[in-house]
């Protein structure tokens, strides 16, 4: 008679756990997320989406002074600022007189935005998750030989109260006449203005703990507690709409 391949207990048990070591193995492969595919990454970025500040990781005295000086302006830029994703590659700044670029997902899983005026001609960023709305974006600037490590959080808006920010024909307002408008034309274009900056303040007060005074496209100084007019200018942009 020819002999058993479980000679014993000893090759039972082990033969036994070698089949389960192998089955969970498999099993954990099966069920880790793995790394994310571009077109799982496309469709979770595409939306609207209100830029609201970024989350600095400076770990040396060389680094806070690089960041010292470019946060003011990287700030500016971006921060508290309304973007697209579009999912058909367009990419939006509508606080930026509508300026529009294209945007996509590299290999890696990294969100690319090109040519969309300033603060975006280039960038590229990390995609590291979304979670209750809110999306991460990791972006590393160098400068010499420093390398600055941003985490910009974005805030969703599916619809509600604040869609209507987003909207073509809410912000027509921005575009500049193709000759002079009549007494009635101006009001409702600044009428339509007011009313579009109210409900972005309202957007700032729930999401935000500062604003950019220049994304406001109208002649308005800003104080601590109050509200101002500036002389007009003939070369303030509020002149020319």
């Amino acid at each position: 008679m020819g002999k058993s391949p479980l000679r014993n207990a000893g090759d039972f048990y082990i033969c036994t756990m070698r089949y389960l070591f192998f089955t969970t193995l498999l099993f954990m492969i099966a069920c880790s997320p793995g790394k994310k595919k571009g077109k799982d990454v496309r469709s979770q970025v595409a939306g609207n989406w209100f830029m609201v500040y970024p989350d600095e990781k400076l770990n040396s005295q060389e680094e806070r002074e690089l960041y010292a000086r470019l946060q003011d302006s990287l700030v500016n830029q971006r921060g508290v600022k309304l973007v697209t994703f579009d999912e058909n590659g367009t990419f939006t700044q509508w606080d930026s007189t509508g300026q529009q670029g294209r945007w996509g997902i590299l290999e890696d899983g990294r969100v690319v935005v090109n040519r969309a005026g300033r603060g975006f001609e280039n960038f590229k960023a990390d995609f590291d998750g979304i979670e209750d709305d809110e999306m991460m974006l990791t972006e590393y600037i160098k400068s010499g030989t420093e390398r600055l490590k941003l985490t910009w959080h974005l805030t969703r808006i599916n619809g509600g109260k604040f869609a209507r920010l987003f909207k073509p024909e809410e912000n027509t307002w921005r575009k500049v006449p193709a000759k002079p408008e009549t007494e009635a034309a101006m009001r409702t274009r600044l009428a339509a203005m007011l009313s579009y900056y109210a409900d972005y303040f309202r957007l700032i007060s729930e999401e935000a703990s500062y604003f950019v005074p220049a994304r406001v496209m109208m002649p308005l100084r800003f104080y601590q507690h109050a509200i101002g007019m500036m002389e007009m200018s003939e070369t303030h942009r509020f002149v020319s709409l």
